[in-house]
């Protein structure tokens, strides 16, 4: 207890005020790094955009360009890869605000927990962004234009940039199944029991997420749901081998 006193003496001593004026400042510092990184993505969103769609463009045959259907789509396409290309690059500062503001509140441990935490997301998130960039994509892509081969495919720029953001942002978050299992099972809401019980509901489950996340087409669902089964099993063993020998 005393310890924890000591921990939190600099930040008792803080006034409501103080804290509010703390917390104005993290914001503003946040509020710049996203305007910094929007504009130093927008000075590359040309080539930025065709790094993003890559997946899709690098199935379709020379002769095949994607089209815009109003004067302003490039323009607001560029606009929004450059706001989320800059989110994402000025992420690990925005995180440091947000630390700076909440660890003198929190214990050591809870420190560790809080930066291993993050660490362990941030992998797990472009594990799953990645996979589903280099390996899964091209194919899944491949196989559905396969199938408009009597017709010409006339696919926008909007289109194709919101597919593959919504596709790439579906497999990261899904990849983070492992953090978010081991999580509540650390806290004791979850038991490994329970997990290996859930199995039937879980893959119900994981195929109809899949559904609502992923474009309306099969292999876009299997493609996302497998992979997150392989994660949950992958999270009992996680919890068989954590969980139990610290608790």
């Amino acid at each position: 207890m005393e310890s924890r006193k000591e921990e939190l003496s600099s930040d008792k001593e803080m006034t409501f005020l103080q804290h509010l004026e703390e917390l104005r400042s993290r914001l503003i510092h946040i509020i710049i790094y996203l305007i910094l990184g929007f504009i130093g993505s927008y000075a590359f969103s040309k080539s930025l955009f065709k790094a993003v769609i890559r997946p899709l463009s690098s199935v379709l045959s020379p002769e095949q360009k994607l089209v815009f259907t109003s004067p302003a789509q490039p323009f607001i396409v560029y606009i929004k890869i450059s706001a989320i290309m800059g989110a994402f690059f000025a992420f690990p500062l925005i995180f440091y605000e947000i630390w700076k503001f909440v660890a003198p509140g929190l214990y050591r441990k809870e420190k560790i927990y809080g930066i291993v935490f993050f660490v362990s997301s941030c992998i797990f998130f472009i594990g799953g962004a990645s996979f589903a960039y280099f390996l899964l994509l091209p194919y899944c892509f491949k196989f559905l234009l396969s199938y408009g081969g009597d017709f010409l495919p006339m696919l926008t720029i909007k289109e194709a940039l919101s597919t593959v953001a919504m596709l790439l942002f579906a497999f990261g978050l899904a990849f983070e199944l492992p953090v978010f299992v081991f999580i509540i099972a650390k806290i004791g809401l979850i038991s490994i029991e329970t997990l290996k019980k859930g199995r039937p509901y879980v893959i119900l489950i994981l195929f109809a997420a899949s559904a609502i996340i992923t474009p309306p087409d099969v292999v876009s669902q299997i493609a996302l749901a497998i992979p997150m089964y392989i994660l949950y099993e992958f999270s009992i063993l996680l919890v068989r081998l954590l969980v139990k020998k610290n608790d």
